[in-house]
């Protein structure tokens, strides 16, 4: 799942980028590929209104995720309460966490061991500046 904190008025809050999220910002933007263009357009109201919008959904989703999981997070404010809290000096920071929650989680690490029977060569290949047809010896 894809999440992050963001703190707001001096109390940290879980973002997270739920199927909700995702499913919410299809409908109201056509994909989520056009959310970048929503957050960085030339209206300044716009891309405010878009950023608390998109702000509010995630910790309204982050909320629901800590609780599902047994986890204890604030009552997040609401789209209104956000705009009282939020200055417009906040807007690029607000504008990075959302993005940062989005991101979270999209690169994904895999732990892998080698088979027990590997050798410690494993992965490196010895090259002789001769090569042989495959099935062959390399000789006539």
């Amino acid at each position: 799942m894809r999440t992050a904190m963001i703190t707001l008025d001096g109390k940290a809050y879980p973002l997270c980028f739920s199927t909700r999220v995702v499913r919410s910002c299809h409908e109201r933007y056509g994909g989520i590929d056009q959310i970048g263009q929503a957050l960085s357009g030339n209206d300044l109201m716009e891309v405010l209104d878009e950023t608390l919008w998109l702000l509010s959904a995630m910790l309204d989703a982050g909320y629901r995720h800590a609780k599902l999981n047994g986890e204890e997070s604030p009552e997040p404010p609401d789209q209104e309460t956000l705009y009282d809290l939020c200055g417009m000096d906040d807007l690029a920071g607000l504008k990075a966490s959302v993005m940062e929650s989005m991101s979270a989680g999209a690169s994904h690490s895999v732990d892998a061991q080698p088979p027990k029977n590997a050798t410690a060569t494993q992965g490196k290949k010895e090259t002789t500046g001769q090569s042989a047809p495959s099935g062959t010896s390399g000789t006539d």
